[in-house]
């Protein structure tokens, strides 16, 4: 997790911490959403989710994630209608 100031953009300090999680260093696009994150513990957050692009094969097959923060691994669903919601 990478924290900013405010008034400061995030969108400079994003490859960094991508880089540093996963082990590679994609395109960082434009803003896709901001999510508020209330944390009574920590305190609130506001999440930047950047457009990373679409990974080719032999960029995902340079991703190196550290095992002993992994509880499993399996490949995403297929994807349905967008924006469907489950039992409609």
């Amino acid at each position: 997790m990478v924290g900013f100031r405010c008034g400061l953009l995030p969108h400079p300090h994003v490859a960094e911490p991508v880089h540093g999680q996963v082990g590679i260093t994609p395109p960082i696009g434009r803003l896709l959403v901001i999510d508020w994150a209330p944390n009574p513990a920590e305190g609130d957050k506001q999440l930047f989710v950047f457009d990373g692009g679409v990974l080719g094969r032999e960029r995902l097959e340079q991703i190196n994630l550290d095992p002993a923060e992994l509880r499993g691994r399996a490949p995403p669903p297929a994807p349905g209608p967008p924006w469907s919601a489950p039992g409609r």
